[in-house]
């Protein structure tokens, strides 16, 4: 059993997986086997540009989606540009 910490109403793992460096095939391969090996915590981000190939490999490990905590991360000016583009109060 991985420990984790409570944090706004939610239970994080604190060993996960990073994938900074993971791309194509083998980041969906690596996500899924560590997911396959006990881990509960992916980490990612829209700038890592593998966000796809993550959940692949959430998919193919066969764990359930709500046993996996997924942390990804949004660039601020990529957060405002969205915003500011969407509808009035749909941002």
């Amino acid at each position: 059993m991985v420990p984790t910490i409570e944090a706004h109403g939610a239970r994080i793992p604190l060993i996960g997986l990073g994938t900074w460096d993971l791309r194509g095939r083998t980041c969906a391969r690596v996500v899924e086997q560590a997911l396959r090996l006990g881990y509960r915590h992916i980490d990612t981000a829209e700038m890592y540009d593998n966000e796809r190939e993550v959940g692949e490999g959430l998919h193919g490990s066969g764990v359930a989606r709500d046993e996996v905590f997924v942390t990804t991360k949004v660039w601020p000016c990529i957060s405002r540009r969205k915003s500011s583009s969407a509808p009035p109060g749909t941002a």
